[in-house]
Order: structure tokens, then C-alpha cells, then sequence
């Protein structure tokens, strides 16, 4: 088979063109996968980035809330003698209330897990809870008082379900730091004037009232 020369003479002239589409084809592909590439490790190095920081905010988180654990604060009876000295008395061991504490919520509102956050909820209305049993068990210490033994009651239930709701929230923490995500367990409270008073049962599993 003979080809006419115009055609010969029409393939020479194309080739050229030919060669520089497609190595302006292959330099397109190349640089859409070399910006695929550079934002999937952007991607990779900001999750990586977001969990370092939410780690940090957990280990922080922790040995805050493990401060406050009213069990590890002063007793109603140190309470009572510096009232009677005219002393400050405070109910937790560290100020909610101080910028270093208002600086650490703002951090775990924004970096922590969502099953994270609702636990450290139910431990701050534990925490609320506690502080205005507290000030009741104090204003009816004496035994004279009729609602002592009440309050003395709603006392020692505040501490327990701040003590539990601390329990669950490192619990949450340690299951996220191994990276084995679960569920929020199903939890059924009761709650009192400022918050939860009384974690009731955990999954359907009671809690027993008389264990820490």
C-alpha cells in the first residue's frame, strides 16, 4: 500500500504538535496529582496537628477535673472552723472561675470529641450540684438544725456522683487515647437544684448507691 505524499508531508508537520500536546497532557496530570498529593498531606499533618493539641487539652482536662474531686478537697469540718474564724472558705480545691480554668473550657469546647464534651457536661452539673449542697450542708451542720441529716444526705450524693461522672469522663478519654471509639454509654441521672445530684445507672446497670 502507497500512501499519497500529502499525507506523509501532513503527519510530518503534525508530529511536532503532537509531541508537545501530549507532554503539556502529561505536565497537567503531573501537576493535578503533585496538588492532590501536597492537600492530601496537608490534610494528614492537620489531623495530625488537631489530634496532638486535643490529646494535650485531655491530659490537661484530666488532671484539672481530677483536682477538683471533692473527695480530695477540704472536709465540711474545715469548712465550718474557718467560717466560725471569719476565713474565706471555698468548696473546691481550684477557682472555676479563673482565666487560667475559663481558657482551659474554651479549649475543650473546641477540640474535644463530642462524646468528650457531653461527659465533661454531666461532670460540670455534677460539680454545680455539689457546690450548693455543699453550702447547705454547711449553713445546717449542727445537728441542732432539722434539715441536717437532709442535707448531710445531699451532700455526700453530690461528692459520689461528681466522683462517678469523673470515673466515666477519664473512662471516654482512655477508650479515645487508644483510639477505639465508642458510644457514650446510656446514663440516667437525677438532678437536684444546681445539677446532676445522683448518677442513677450506667447501660442499664445500677449503680450501687454505698461504692464510691
Amino acid at each position: 500500500m502507497k500512501l499519497d505524499p500529502s499525507w506523509v508531508d501532513l503527519v510530518r508537520a503534525a508530529s511536532p504538535f503532537a509531541a508537545a500536546l501530549l507532554t503539556a497532557l502529561v505536565a497537567t496530570l503531573a501537576i493535578v496529582y503533585n496538588r492532590k498529593s501536597t492537600r492530601d498531606t496537608l490534610e494528614v499533618q492537620l489531623l495530625q496537628r488537631m489530634w496532638e493539641k486535643r490529646a494535650d487539652v485531655y491530659i490537661e482536662m484530666i488532671d484539672m477535673v481530677k483536682k477538683l474531686n471533692p473527695y480530695r478537697g477540704k472536709t465540711l469540718e474545715w469548712m465550718r472552723d474557718a467560717s466560725a474564724k471569719g476565713e474565706p472558705v471555698s468548696f473546691l480545691a481550684k477557682d472555676m472561675d479563673s482565666p487560667k480554668w475559663r481558657k482551659l473550657e474554651t479549649r475543650i469546647n473546641a477540640l474535644v470529641s463530642e462524646e468528650v464534651l457531653s461527659l465533661f457536661e454531666l461532670w460540670r452539673s455534677a460539680i454545680g450540684q455539689y457546690t450548693w449542697a455543699a453550702a447547705a450542708a454547711l449553713l445546717h451542720f449542727e445537728k441542732t438544725s432539722k434539715h441536717h441529716d437532709e442535707m448531710m444526705q445531699k451532700y455526700e450524693a453530690s461528692m459520689k456522683a461528681v466522683h462517678r461522672a469523673e470515673e466515666l469522663l477519664v473512662a471516654q478519654v482512655r477508650i479515645e487515647l487508644r483510639f477505639d471509639y465508642e458510644d457514650v454509654p446510656d446514663i440516667r441521672v437525677k438532678t437536684g437544684i444546681s445539677g446532676v445530684s445522683e448518677i442513677v445507672s450506667v447501660n442499664g446497670n445500677p449503680i450501687d448507691s454505698k461504692r464510691l
